[in-house]
């Protein structure tokens, strides 16, 4: 892992300079679009970050060349027998835009744009000028400030790169929802209704059902999003009453955030903190009655021999 650690930092720091070189550009490219896709899949198959590397996979297919489609592709595509397949595909995506030309409207022509000193050297100048701001921002809290950073705010090739450097996050925790039901158990309705427990999990991230679901848990620790947090149990309330019913159904629920922070230079983990977050009354599921405004039940009717015997005490009374 070590090595593979200095080996990102100098592709990170190296490998943009691959699209500058003037000749030779189509291995160069190539070569350039493969490294990166490596890399990524590399995050891949040892982080957790959701949709993050497959969508950079995607985005570097468009840095292959011309060559790298014309040649290495055809051929293969060739033995694997699936050229006919594509050749069929791309008649059918034709025939669509001919049908629907008038909408889509005429072809635009690109400007065909040849590589040139000039013009390399101006993208560098522009790369070395991004560079110098982003190592500004990792060394001043993520920020840019002054004039002379004026046009990389306008050209909007701000980046911050506090996720990585210099002071990545070193804490990572997860969520525990204590729900109190009518039947005075408590449960965790964020982990599916199982029973309450502080206990690290054997994955903490397992424990979002969703990358999304992840991203929000991130914002509501913010203090800016803090709001946030009660919507968000009312909402688990309704939706776990929605689909329970009798004593199965909670009466309120707090919120809380269980972190621990990795332990640098050393290894392993500091010691487990737990923060309460919010705590909330559960509203009424919509068309629900509440208890205390529930029309009074009526009386028993009593039965036809108790009412004849009614009838007999008033008659000897009289």
């Amino acid at each position: 892992m070590q090595g593979l650690t200095w080996q990102v930092w100098w592709l990170e720091l190296c490998g943009p300079l691959l699209f500058f070189i003037p000749w030779n550009t189509f291995w160069w490219r190539t070569l350039q679009a493969f490294a990166f896709i490596s890399f990524h899949f590399g995050l891949f198959l040892t982080m957790e970050l959701g949709q993050f590397p497959w969508v950079a996979i995607v985005a570097w297919w468009v840095m292959f060349p011309s060559w790298f489609w014309d040649k290495p592709v055809y051929l293969l595509s060739s033995k694997l027998g699936v050229r006919g397949k594509l050749r069929e595909l791309s008649k059918r995506i034709q025939t669509l835009i001919v049908k629907h030309q008038r909408r889509l409207g005429p072809p635009g022509k690109l400007p065909r744009i040849r590589p040139t000193w000039v013009g390399s050297m101006l993208v560098l100048a522009f790369a070395s000028y991004t560079a110098y701001g982003s190592a500004y921002a990792m060394t001043h809290s993520g920020n840019v400030e002054g004039e002379r950073f004026d046009l990389f705010l306008v050209t909007r090739l701000y980046a911050n790169w506090g996720m990585f450097a210099p002071n990545p996050p070193n804490k990572s925790g997860w969520f525990v929802t204590v729900a109190k039901q009518k039947s005075g158990s408590e449960i965790d309705v964020w982990n599916d209704g199982q029973p309450v427990t502080f206990d690290p999990p054997p994955l903490p991230s397992a424990t979002y059902k969703r990358q999304r679901w992840r991203k929000f848990g991130d914002n509501i620790l913010s203090e800016d999003h803090a709001a946030i947090r009660g919507y968000f149990l009312r909402w688990q309330c309704l939706e776990w009453n929605e689909n329970h019913e009798g004593p199965e159904q909670i009466e309120s629920i707090a919120l809380y955030h269980l972190a621990q922070t990795a332990n640098w230079p050393e290894k392993g983990y500091g010691p487990l903190s737990q923060e309460e977050l919010a705590r909330e009354k559960c509203p009424l599921v919509p068309g629900a009655v509440p208890q205390e405004t529930a029309a009074p039940a009526k009386p028993a009717r009593p039965s036809p021999n108790r009412q004849r015997e009614q009838r007999d005490k008033q008659r000897d009374r009289k």
